[in-house]
């Protein structure tokens, strides 16, 4: 999921070049799906079982059909939407170090961090080919998810300081 943005673009352009084509070697049945803006970034080029659907109504549905979510990022500042997004949904993902800034506690447990082509690949093709290990990582995106983005955490300074304000315990 991405916008048309230079840093959406240019980890994009590095994984489809420098990356997809060793995924394919291992998995040629694998398919990747780019939802958002950055579709009209590739308009005119074709990549080997790549599908720019563009925006959706609703991600839910691609998600859920998802084996796996990538972050490509290489640059970049601030907490990555798309990557707490893939948790919020239960998602195993491959990452970049730029795409893990900000979440670095899902390091290991939901997420692999892979910075250069083959150590992305290799991540990637291993939790395509290991349902086992997939499935361990999507409960370990569903417990990140709860310990850190449920309501109560998101809103606990708020409410912390809305209580010291309102003097109520």
């Amino acid at each position: 999921v991405g916008t048309h943005s230079a840093h959406n673009y240019y980890g994009m352009e590095w994984f489809l070049t420098e990356v997809w084509p060793k995924i394919l070697i291992e998995n040629p049945l694998c398919t990747l799906k780019a939802a958002g803006s950055i579709k009209n970034r590739f308009k005119g080029m074709y990549f080997k079982n790549v599908d720019f659907i563009g925006s959706v109504p609703s991600l839910t549905d691609e998600y859920a059909g998802a084996q796996l979510c990538i972050v490509p990022l290489p640059a970049g500042s601030g907490l990555k939407i798309k990557l707490v997004e893939a948790l919020a949904h239960g998602k195993a993902c491959v990452s970049t170090s730029a795409g893990l800034q900000g979440l670095f506690e899902a390091e290991g447990r939901a997420v692999i961090k892979a910075d250069s082509s083959g150590d992305f690949c290799g991540a990637v093709c291993d939790v395509l080919k290991n349902k086992d290990k997939r499935q361990r990582m999507e409960k370990e995106a569903v417990r990140f998810r709860d310990e850190y983005f449920s309501p109560e955490k998101a809103y606990a300074d708020l409410t912390d300081c809305l209580k010291r304000r309102l003097n109520y315990e």
